[in-house]
């Protein structure tokens, strides 16, 4: 939708995660593809044309059995975790004969999320994220460290989320850990950046976080159970 008109973008490929780094939409997640060799490639608009579509403009993610887990714009890169590993990628993509070349970088091959919304982009403190191994990270360049060896999500199974939030006001993460269905209790762990300190609470199942952080708002913080 731009400028009033509703624009039909017929030749955009199907996926669940949708980024814009350097005036190009990427899209990605083509989980339900019957093609194994097409449910992990990240699709690219054309430079400045968010509705015009190339669909042999893509970047392959490898090995096929990995899944895309999200896309993130973080600062001059743009990020694309998988289940086990997590990939980053600079500048503009190549084209034209040179379009299937592979031209992400992992930045971790041992690392990687089943929660795609607990993926926290911070201006300069790096990106936190649970990890697949249930432990929350920080990812500060090009280096994963375990932010804490205690915190774990003890829960984190390949059906398990777990959603998270940034209070700017507060320099605090947020995170909702979501129990497997059937599980109605939960926890919720509050990361103070600033001090390097945790809280945990208990709570029931959160689906979402949102810091309440503009001029006009206290910086209350809503969790949303449905």
């Amino acid at each position: 939708f731009e400028d009033g008109i509703d624009e039909s973008v017929t030749t955009a490929p199907d996926g669940q995660f949708l980024a814009e780094y350097l005036e190009r939409l990427y899209f990605a997640g083509d989980s339900a593809n019957a093609d194994a060799t097409l449910r992990n490639r990240v699709y690219y608009s054309i430079s400045g044309e968010p509705f015009s579509w190339t669909l042999d403009h893509l970047l392959p993610t490898q090995p096929t059995a990995q899944n895309v887990q999200g896309l993130f714009k973080d600062h001059d890169r743009l990020l694309i975790p998988c289940t086990d590993t997590i990939y980053s990628h600079y500048g503009d993509p190549p084209v034209g004969a040179d379009a299937a070349t592979d031209v992400l970088r992992p930045v971790s091959q041992t690392v990687g999320t089943k929660s795609p919304r607990s993926f926290v982009v911070l201006e300069e403190k790096g990106v936190l994220f649970e990890g697949s191994d249930g432990y929350i990270n920080v990812l500060a360049g090009d280096d994963i460290q375990k932010l804490s060896t205690y915190v774990k999500n003890s829960h984190a199974t390949g059906t398990d989320k777990t959603v998270a939030a940034w209070s700017q006001k507060y320099n605090e993460v947020w995170f909702a850990t979501a129990l497997p269905a059937g599980g109605n209790n939960a926890i919720v762990l509050a990361y103070n950046v600033t001090l390097g300190q945790w809280s945990l609470y208990k709570t029931l199942r959160m689906t979402q976080i949102l810091p309440l952080d503009g001029p006009n708002d206290n910086g209350d913080i809503l969790f949303l159970d449905g």
